[in-house]
C-alpha cells in the first residue's frame, strides 16, 4: 500500500477542525485507514493508503474525504 506523509496542522486546518492525534487516528480507522505518527517528526503523520485510493493520495484529497465521512461538507461531484 502506498504511504503518504501529512502535516497535522494543515490537515486540521484544511478540515476546519482541531482535535487530536488519537481522534484523528479513531476517525481514520473507522474510514478504514491507518495513521502512524511519523518518527522523524512529530507533527506529520503517516497515512497507509489502499491501492485502489488514489484520490487520497494527497493532503488535500485525504481532508476532502474525511469532510465527507464526518459529514461537514460534502465532496464535489464531477
Amino acid at each position: 500500500m502506498p504511504t503518504i506523509t501529512v502535516n497535522n496542522q494543515t490537515l486540521f486546518k484544511l478540515l476546519n477542525r482541531e482535535m487530536s492525534k488519537e481522534e484523528l487516528e479513531n476517525i481514520a480507522f473507522d474510514f478504514g485507514l491507518e495513521i502512524e505518527e511519523d518518527s522523524n517528526n512529530a507533527e506529520n503523520s503517516k497515512v497507509e493508503i489502499p491501492a485502489n485510493r488514489y484520490d487520497l493520495l494527497s493532503v488535500e484529497g485525504l481532508s476532502c474525504a474525511l469532510q465527507s465521512y464526518l459529514r461537514i461538507k460534502e465532496c464535489p461531484r464531477y
